[in-house]
């Protein structure tokens, strides 16, 4: 077996061409990144944490009255019932204006993403 000798210019040509010829790679984001970072991921989860809070809500007022606890704890959680609707129905009817994103607002752009690029979104 003969081992032929290839300058360095020659490997690189020679690396640059087959790399040429490869499609180029998306890096995905990982979720973490996808989380903190895309606007659209934090309306959803918004939206999902109103609703979750005002279905815990009917469901902890439900199980007063099956247990038939006393009427103070009746009446606190009708009122957090109420309170908890009223902040969600502000939230569904101020979705479309939310702009922001997880790192955005909890922690003011601490996290920085390599990876992650912001798509435009159509407005």
């Amino acid at each position: 077996m003969k081992i032929k000798s290839i300058t360095k210019e020659e490997q690189e040509t020679k690396l640059a061409a087959k790399l040429s010829k490869r499609k180029p790679q998306k890096v995905k984001p990982s979720f973490n990144e996808w989380l903190l970072h895309d606007k659209l991921a934090f309306k959803v989860i918004y939206l999902m944490g109103a609703f979750s809070g005002v279905l815990i809500m009917v469901a902890v007022l439900a199980i007063s009255f099956v247990f038939d606890w006393h009427i103070t704890l009746k009446v606190l959680f009708g009122a957090l019932l109420v309170w908890q609707s009223w902040n969600a129905y502000g939230i569904v009817k101020k979705h479309k204006f939310i702009n922001s994103s997880v790192n955005g607002l909890a922690y003011k752009g601490k996290h920085k993403s390599i990876y992650y690029k912001e798509e435009a979104t159509p407005q």
